[in-house]
């Protein structure tokens, strides 16, 4: 079972604030990073500069070193994500939700931290100084969806991004097949690092890919949304945009339970760890389509 610790914090200003207008959370994820590299070099006790640089990469972007042989890609999954909204119509409040994966969780009292200091520092375009509140903390142990049925709903609520099979990248719309295989992946990857190694996925990795194919799909509401951030440090343009809208999908969900108690609380594709490919879900019957 990967444990997840769900962090609630509410940012909370007297002038608007000023995140990404459609992934606003991206915002804070990159003051998080200033932040934590600040909290480092100032209170972390380790005053080698390499070595501070070594556990700021560790904490906040790992990158496979040859110590990650669970992992293919150059980039590893963060044990962290972040999913924000604004709370108020006036922009003046934001909830940012710090999800922390398995043994992440031995780093909410660092990070908590980080996110005072973060709002010490300012955020967003106007580096707004602001008041942070933790509002809740708790540990959820995701439980297969009750399931007698019906076709399955997925809301994307925002861009899914860069998520591809077999060298075709979904923006369009999303089949069921490259959802619930990221989705897969994803946890498989998340429980190697962090949690336990003992994750149950329900099916093989060929007998998942089969099944899925099999799931039909229908796009409900939505398209391709056309998003970008611009990184501060390197000046990059990023390309973050991706599919959002509403995909109905039928078939037989029996065997991916395991997988979609999960969907709900973890972010898929690329930029998943500053809130990109959030998703909801729910099991709708005939008579509510």
């Amino acid at each position: 079972m990967l444990t997840l610790q769900i962090q609630r914090y509410e940012f909370s200003a007297r002038s608007p604030l000023r995140f990404h207008r459609l992934i606003p959370s991206v915002t804070l994820r990159g003051a998080f990073g200033y932040a934590l590299a600040q909290v480092l070099a100032r209170d972390s006790g380790v005053e080698d500069l390499s070595s501070q640089v070594m556990l700021y990469k560790h904490l906040f972007k790992p990158e496979n070193d040859g110590n990650y042989p669970q992992v293919q890609n150059q980039d590893v999954a963060r044990h962290y994500q972040m999913r924000g909204w604004y709370s108020r119509p006036d922009h003046c409040s934001f909830l940012l939700d710090l999800t922390l994966f398995g043994r992440g969780g031995e780093c909410a009292r660092l990070f908590h931290y980080v996110m005072e200091v973060m709002a010490n520092m300012g955020v967003g375009g106007n580096r707004q100084e602001c008041q942070c509140l933790l509002v809740s903390s708790r540990e959820v142990q995701p439980q297969a969806p009750a399931y007698d049925g019906g076709d399955l709903a997925v809301q994307f609520v925002t861009p899914c991004n860069r998520l591809s099979y077999r060298r075709q990248c979904f923006e369009k719309e999303v089949p069921f097949a490259p959802l619930i295989l990221r989705l897969a992946a994803r946890l498989r990857e998340l429980d190697a690092l962090y949690g336990d190694g003992t994750l149950d996925i329900g099916l093989d990795w060929r007998e998942l890919e089969e099944r899925a194919l099999q799931v039909g799909h229908l796009k409900v509401t939505g398209g391709r949304m056309a998003a970008e951030r611009m990184s501060t440090r390197s000046l990059h343009v990023q390309r973050i945009g991706g599919f959002v809208g509403e995909m109905r999908y039928r078939g037989d969900f029996q065997p991916f339970l395991p997988l979609l108690a999960y969907l709900p609380y973890v972010n898929v594709g690329h930029f998943n760890e500053g809130g990109c490919g959030w998703c909801r879900m729910q099991f709708v019957k005939e008579e509510e389509r």
